[in-house]
């Protein structure tokens, strides 16, 4: 077997960020903020529940299509029809659960890094499980063997057709590594900016974060699809992905200045209405000085 070293390495490199970066990411937080961990939790949990629902969701679609249910659209709609299933399903589902997320963790929820530590579960357990997949795919890939696989009682046409794409595993490109794992890094900056729409539209009862959301997300996870569909070559969607993550690292730092940092705290309402209380408390006492004050001057 011809290993291509060059692709070897940067399958590694690829496999480790994407492990460790979001295992170094959540250390990071909640050695910071220990309370944090509720809410990532609630992000791997809202992660794990998107996909058990979309994966049956999207194959019932697809056999709506097939069995006539749903009319296939023109041949010149299909990419676009397509786009917007995948990308509108996976949406709706995951904003709806991120929705809920924030609102079931009611006050705990308040915080900017609340948003952080939300997006770091959500989109950190994805990154690491493609990031797992990725090894799997690998190690299979490295440790396979024939010999055994024959005296296990495998067919050896079967082995060869296994050998075969084997052979063509190695004959990708080096870049490959490189560019899955810079799209599983533009998914993850999706991924923060995300929950910090969703976030905004909970603790600060502004709707509109929600729906934008929804758009976005449905634009980001589409488009691959719809390109692919209409297609575009390898390095003109890779290209459109850049500009996704240079969008998404702007918006994270616009979020971050706008919202103080994650040591920034929410106002407490409660806080505020005992100023103003007092601050009624106070008026009210220095008229009754005033008032006592005039009575018991003498007339002029």
């Amino acid at each position: 077997m011809n290993i291509n070293w060059a692709l070897l390495a940067s399958y590694v490199v690829a496999i480790i960020i994407e492990i460790g970066l979001p295992v170094a990411g959540g250390i990071w937080l909640l050695r910071k903020y220990k309370s944090a961990w509720v809410l990532v939790v609630t992000g791997v949990a809202a992660y794990a529940l998107a996909q058990l629902i979309h994966i049956p969701a999207l194959n019932g679609i697809k056999t709506l299509f097939s069995n006539g249910t749903i009319p296939t659209p023109a041949a010149r709609w299909i990419p676009l029809v397509n786009g917007l299933v995948v990308g509108g399903l996976t949406s709706i589902l995951e904003n709806a659960l991120r929705w809920i997320g924030f609102k079931v963790n009611g006050k705990g929820s308040r915080s900017f890094r609340s948003a952080v530590a939300f997006g770091i579960g959500h989109g950190g357990i994805e990154l690491a499980i493609t990031g797992f997949l990725l090894a799997v795919s690998l190690a299979t890939v490295l440790f396979y063997n024939p010999g055994a696989e024959i005296a296990k009682g495998t067919t050896t046409s079967a082995v060869q057709s296994t050998l075969s794409q084997i052979a063509s595993y190695w004959a990708s490109p080096w870049y490959y590594g490189p560019l899955t794992l810079f799209e599983h890094l533009v998914t993850f900056a999706s991924q923060l900016v995300l929950a910090i729409m969703v976030w905004r539209s909970v603790a600060k009862g502004q709707l509109l974060w929600l729906l934008w959301a929804v758009l976005y997300q449905t634009v980001t996870e589409g488009v691959t699809t719809f390109l692919s569909g209409m297609n575009w070559g390898l390095w003109d969607i890779e290209g459109v992905l850049a500009l996704f993550l240079l969008l998404n690292l702007l918006m994270l730092y616009l979020f971050w200045s706008d919202e103080g940092g994650l040591d920034s705290e929410p106002e407490d309402e409660d806080d505020e209405d005992d100023e103003e209380d007092g601050d009624e408390s106070d008026e009210e006492s220095a008229d009754e000085e005033n008032t006592s004050a005039e009575e018991g001057s003498p007339a002029e």
